[in-house]
Parts: C-alpha cells; structure tokens; sequence
C-alpha cells in the first residue's frame, strides 16, 4: 500500500461544467493515487474527479459554498500496473470538472508510484 505523500491544493479552480481542468500531472512512468478529498463547489452540484478523461470518483450533490471531506480508505488505485481499468493509464493527469460551472476549492491527498 502507498502512502499519502503529498497535498495537491485546489486554490479557487474555475470550472466550467464539461471541461475538465488539470490539477496535477504524475511524473512519467508513474500513476496516482487519491486518498482523501476535502473539496466546495461555489454552487449548488457536485465536483467530479477524472484520471485523464474517465471519471473515477464524483461526490454527492452539495448546496453552493458548502463542502465535502472523504477518506477514500486505502486509496483509490488509479494505473493499470495495480489492475486497473484500461482507460486510466500510467501517466494520466489529475483533472477536476463539475456539474455546474463554479469554483472548486479546498485539496485532495495523493500520491505516486
């Protein structure tokens, strides 16, 4: 099992729903894994969490300003190394998007391998 390693921040991110925004990138020949997730949506929706362009994780619908914080266990293993599927690939950046365009803050706890 990895070990969180470090804090991606999520300063004020603008979002426009549909167009997911890159938040972290992974060194080459490595891939990530999100262990928690502390994040608002300045409105009424919910912010969704992609490994390149497949969604891997999508909180609940929150009211605007109010936020969400979630242990994902131990880790949400995100490279086909460790069996995932075949569409989140070593080397897949890190994106945000969300279901209404808004401003996504707060952080999420990573880490590589």
């Amino acid at each position: 099992m990895d070990n969180p390693s470090f804090v991606v921040n999520l300063p004020a991110i603008s979002v426009t729903a549909g167009t997911p925004v890159t938040v972290f990138t992974p060194p080459s020949g490595t891939s990530f894994t999100v262990w928690a997730v502390n994040v608002s949506l300045s409105v009424a929706g919910s912010v969704i969490l992609k490994s390149g362009n497949t969604e891997f994780l999508r909180t609940p619908a929150m009211a605007a300003g109010y936020g969400l914080c979630m242990n994902v266990g131990h880790g949400t293993a995100l490279s086909a190394v460790r069996g995932g599927a075949s569409s989140k690939n070593v080397g897949d950046p890190l994106k945000i998007d969300a279901t209404a365009s808004g401003t996504v803050s707060g952080f999420l706890v990573v880490s590589v391998s």
